[in-house]
């Protein structure tokens, strides 16, 4: 399966929060509510490009009650806010009636999105892995987004950044969901993110002698699920709204 073969349901994450300074010019402190183009929010034209990539089927939001209700009809289903983003996803999966066997994951604060930039992941992707992430080296990032930059993972051979779409093995996901859960858990705390790593991980990725292909295998040793890192990834799915830095460097950009 690969390209325009996909037929995958969609989940959006919602319910990221801004800060205040952000939150005052924008006028609400939902990141997928800030308007983008004219009255359009930044949710709504996702869900408008979901609808022109081929091979989407439903489309479902995770977390945000406020989100779901401005896209009304525009979504198929919505699931609540769980205890853990993972759990999240996993109450937007159970809210679409049969799910699909994969499900594309796509975060509403995305402002360069296209179809296209969906389209060329997708073609990317493996139906024989579990999950499916584009990374972006720096160079190609900074290289399309001059003046900006992003946070990037240290890693053997360069710096990278992960793109804010991936596809996920429905089943493989749903059984992982524990160790998801402590990874979550885990991800403000240095030692309990030690502890799951492992000292060999941990000292690879502090001395930047860590390869992509030994994340894939920390992630199968982990999640027990098979993970894939796909570089040379669209810089467009690593440029996300967080603050009001990057704010104003979208409207840069889009003009």
């Amino acid at each position: 399966v690969a390209g325009s073969d996909w037929r995958v349901d969609a989940i959006l994450p919602a319910g990221g929060r801004i800060d205040r300074e952000l939150a005052a010019l924008v006028g609400t402190d939902e990141k997928a509510l800030i308007r983008w183009e004219g009255s359009e929010t930044l949710a709504e034209r996702t869900v408008r490009i979901l609808r022109a990539t081929p091979g989407i089927n439903r489309i479902a939001v995770g977390g945000s009650v406020a989100v779901a209700e401005a896209l009304g009809d525009r979504i198929d289903a919505h699931g609540l806010r769980g205890e853990t983003a993972p759990r999240t996803l996993a109450n937007a999966i159970a809210a679409l009636e049969n799910p699909t066997e994969k499900i594309l994951v796509v975060t509403t604060d995305l402002p360069f999105l296209t179809a296209d930039v969906l389209s060329g992941f997708l073609r990317t992707c493996r139906a024989d892995v579990d999950v499916n992430v584009p990374i972006v080296r720096a160079e190609a990032y900074e290289e399309r987004f001059p003046g900006t930059t992003n946070t990037y993972i240290p890693l053997k051979g360069g710096r990278w950044t992960a793109g804010g779409a991936f596809l996920l093995d429905r089943d493989a996901f749903l059984r992982s969901l524990p160790e998801l859960d402590a990874m979550f858990h885990a991800r403000k705390s240095k030692w309990a993110m030690a502890r799951l790593l492992g000292p060999v991980t941990l000292g690879k990725f502090v001395t930047k002698s860590l390869t992509v292909d030994e994340v894939e295998a920390t992630i199968r040793r982990i999640l027990g699920a098979t993970g894939r890192a796909i570089p040379g990834s669209a810089p467009e799915l690593a440029f996300d709204i967080d603050d009001l830095d990057d704010y104003r460097a979208a409207l840069k950009f889009r003009s």
